[in-house]
C-alpha cells in the first residue's frame, strides 16, 4: 500500500470519526479503526507524522488532542448549468438529425459540447449516467428516457417529468 493510500485511508477513519466524537482518537483507538493490532501503533504514528501540519495537528503528549485542520474534503466549485447542457443536448440532437444519414458519424458541435457538459457535471456529481465509450448509441437510449432520470436536471423546476430528448428514434418536440 502507497503511502497516499494510507494517507487517504486515515482521513476517510478520522472524518468518520468526528463525526460522532469531539475529542480525536488514542493510538490504540486508530489502530482498531484501521483494522490493525494495537501494537502497530508506531506504524500508525509515523503515518500521522507524515500528515502533521498538513492534514492533521496534534498537541505533542495528549492522547485526545489530534485533530483535522480540513474536517470535510473540498467539493468542487465547478458549477454547470443544467438547462444550458439540455439545451446544448436539444440542439445536437435536432442537427443531427438533420444531418445526410451518410454524415451521421459526425457528431455536431452543440451534441458535442452537450455530451461533454454532462459527462462532466455527472462525474462531479458522482453519478455514472453514460459511459463515455460508444457515447452516441448510449446517448440516444439514455434520451429517450425522461430528463428528470438525470439527477442534475431535477434542480429545473419548470422541466415536466415526461420530457424527452428522443421520442421514437427522433427528436421530440421538446428537443
Amino acid at each position: 500500500m502507497k503511502v497516499t493510500k494510507h494517507r487517504q485511508r486515515i482521513l476517510d477513519v478520522l472524518r468518520e470519526w468526528f463525526r460522532t466524537h469531539k475529542e480525536g482518537p488514542t493510538l490504540e483507538e486508530l489502530c482498531l479503526l484501521l483494522e490493525m493490532q494495537t501494537k502497530q501503533k508506531a506504524t500508525v504514528q509515523r503515518w500521522l507524522q507524515t500528515l502533521r501540519g498538513i492534514d492533521v495537528q496534534w498537541e505533542d503528549h495528549s492522547a485526545r488532542s489530534l485533530h483535522l485542520l480540513r474536517p470535510e474534503p473540498q467539493k468542487p466549485s465547478v458549477q454547470i448549468s443544467a438547462t444550458e447542457t439540455l439545451r446544448y443536448l436539444a440542439t445536437g440532437v435536432v442537427q443531427w438529425e438533420e444531418l445526410p444519414v451518410e454524415e451521421r458519424s459526425q457528431v455536431p458541435e452543440a451534441l458535442r459540447i452537450g455530451l461533454s457538459r454532462m459527462y462532466l457535471t455527472s462525474m462531479l456529481q458522482g453519478e455514472e449516467t453514460l459511459e463515455q465509450s460508444d457515447h452516441l448509441c448510449n446517448f440516444f437510449q439514455w434520451a429517450e428516457q425522461p430528463s428528470c432520470s438525470w439527477a442534475a436536471s431535477q434542480d429545473i423546476h419548470y422541466l415536466s417529468p415526461e420530457v424527452t430528448l428522443v421520442e421514437d428514434g427522433i427528436a421530440s418536440d421538446f428537443a
